[in-house]
């Protein structure tokens, strides 16, 4: 029954907008046309249980968004490659669906490091962009700002009530100026000059 449902279906879609190429089987790759006329299609892989594990959008041959998927089917993470239209954004889910941390990149810079203990060089990708957290009911933890994979710039941080917690500035991942941290209702309770990470004399 669940082949003859599969092929209905297929039968049904097929020359209007949406085209399926290989059937829903386990551990296989089913490839979905969506639009046929503007290039855009999908691809999914289905573990063995036939649940769906990963799923890739293309437009004339670029990928441009992969959705990830845990064993129970659930939506785990989003990425969007290739830097088409959201600007190399990266998005982690909660099992309810909601966001837990997203992450944002205007500017990706490749630097020599060496490795503690191997002393090997090699090439370290340095990040540019805003990450977010989340609390589980949707409210946003923090907000951080790097530049070439470092804190620079205003951070905040928030009560799982969407209140203001802290508020601060970071300089090359130091934290520099003043801290200011309040209470739930977003009210000062109290701020800190800090100096490269050190409280003045």
């Amino acid at each position: 029954m669940k082949n003859t449902i599969i092929a209905v279906l297929t039968t049904i879609h097929t020359g209007l907008f949406c085209q399926n190429f290989n059937k829903t089987i386990a551990g296989k790759t089913d490839t979905v046309f969506l639009d046929k006329s503007k290039g855009y299609y999908k691809g999914i892989t289905y573990n063995d249980q036939g649940i769906k594990e990963h799923e890739s959008f293309y437009r004339n041959g670029i990928n441009y968004q992969v959705n990830i998927f845990d064993v129970q089917g659930f939506l785990v993470e989003t990425y969007y490659p290739n830097n088409i239209y959201y600007n190399n954004m990266n998005i982690k889910y909660f099992q309810n669906g909601k966001k837990k941390h997203e992450q944002i990149v205007m500017g990706i810079a490749y630097v020599t490091d060496t490795l503690q203990g191997t002393g090997d060089v090699v090439n370290v990708m340095r990040l540019d962009g805003l990450f977010i957290d989340y609390y589980e009911n949707g409210n946003i933890f923090s907000e951080y700002f790097y530049v070439q994979g470092k804190k620079n710039g205003e951070f905040k941080e928030f009560y799982p009530n969407g209140a203001l917690k802290l508020r601060g500035y970071y300089y090359n991942d130091v934290l520099s100026g003043i801290l200011f941290e309040y209470d739930e209702k977003s009210s000062i309770i109290k701020s800190d000059t800090l100096f490269l990470n050190k409280f003045p004399k």
